[in-house]
């Protein structure tokens, strides 16, 4: 299920993003989850796009940094709100 900003809620559209792009590389940077925000909601400004994205994605202390890149990803919250979200969208399916 590819996020979509223009169908989905921005915080789904975003814990979507996020668990793609894991699942692709394993981790990701701020700047990566900051990016996807801006794109996609004109109105938000770096520092609540940062906030933003570390709520959904805190930064993970087992893999720590590498160079300049802290790496990131999806926290157990987030990911159990997706399950849910994806249940509810399910039953509401017409049968």
């Amino acid at each position: 299920m590819s996020p979509d900003p223009k169908k989905d809620d921005m915080y789904i559209a975003l814990i979507k993003f996020v668990k793609e792009k894991t699942l692709e590389t394993g981790v990701m940077t701020l700047k990566d989850g900051t990016d996807y925000l801006k794109e996609n909601d004109r109105g938000i400004t770096d520092q609540t796009a940062m906030h933003f994205f570390t709520a959904v994605a805190p930064r993970d202390a087992e893999i720590g940094t590498s160079g300049e890149r802290q790496n990131y990803r999806l926290s157990i919250n987030s990911y159990f709100h997706l399950l849910e979200f994806e249940e509810l969208q399910e039953a509401r399916e017409p049968l």
